[in-house]
Parts: C-alpha cells; sequence; structure tokens
C-alpha cells in the first residue's frame, strides 16, 4: 500500500511538471528564449563587475604608489594604508562576484538542458 502510495504521488508530480512546463513553453525556441534572458542578466553583471574591477585596480596601483612615496612618519600614512586595505577587499569581492557569475551560467545552462530534454520527452508523448 505504501509503495502504492508512493508511485502515485511520484505520477502526480510527474503530471504536475509536464503541466508546469507546457504552460510556460509553447515550443523550444520559448526554452531557449528564457535561457538567453536569465544568460544576460548574469552577462551585464559581469560587465559592470569587471569595468568595476578595472576602476579599483586603478586606484589600488595610484594608491600603492602614493604610499611608497609617502614618509614613513607621515600622519597621513595610515589612512592611506586604511585606504589601501579597503580596495584590497573590495577587489577581492569584486573578483570572488565574477567566478559566482561564472558558476550562475554554468548552472543556468544546466538547468535549461535538463527543461529542454523534459520537454522534448513530453512532448513526443503526446
Amino acid at each position: 500500500i505504501e509503495r502504492k502510495a508512493a508511485l502515485e504521488e511520484a505520477e502526480m508530480t510527474r503530471q504536475k511538471e509536464e503541466r508546469f512546463l507546457l504552460a510556460h513553453y509553447k515550443n523550444e525556441q520559448d526554452i531557449q528564449v528564457a535561457r538567453k534572458k536569465a544568460i544576460d542578466t548574469y552577462i551585464e553583471k559581469k560587465r559592470l563587475t569587471s569595468e568595476q574591477l578595472v576602476t579599483l585596480k586603478k586606484s589600488y596601483l595610484e594608491l600603492d604608489e602614493k604610499i611608497q612615496k609617502t614618509p614613513s612618519g607621515s600622519s597621513n600614512l595610515a589612512s592611506l594604508n586604511v585606504r589601501f586595505n579597503e580596495l584590497n577587499t573590495s577587489i577581492s569581492k569584486a573578483e570572488e562576484s565574477l567566478k559566482t557569475y561564472d558558476a550562475e551560467i554554468v548552472n543556468i545552462h544546466k538547468r535549461f538542458d535538463e527543461t529542454t530534454e523534459r520537454f522534448r520527452i513530453i512532448v513526443g508523448r503526446r
């Protein structure tokens, strides 16, 4: 009896997934459009983060040069070092964000590949 209930529940879940896919996608092209939209969001995030990273690295190098030219006893040196460390942290976070975006793009492709395959199976049964 438990096995029969589990099978019935699995069948209901499968049918629900089929209805969802068929309600959201009329054909494979719809799936590809949704994939592109999801990917484009992360590509734009990567572009903006990359631009920010270039600016941060430029500021980092300029500040490093300024620190090198500042006398060691200068009262300004401590604040320059704090800013230097902040820039370093910001650069690390931006680089980590780029890795996260790349990983998310891979996940989106995988998810849409699976969706496309399930859609083909569903359409093939009809």
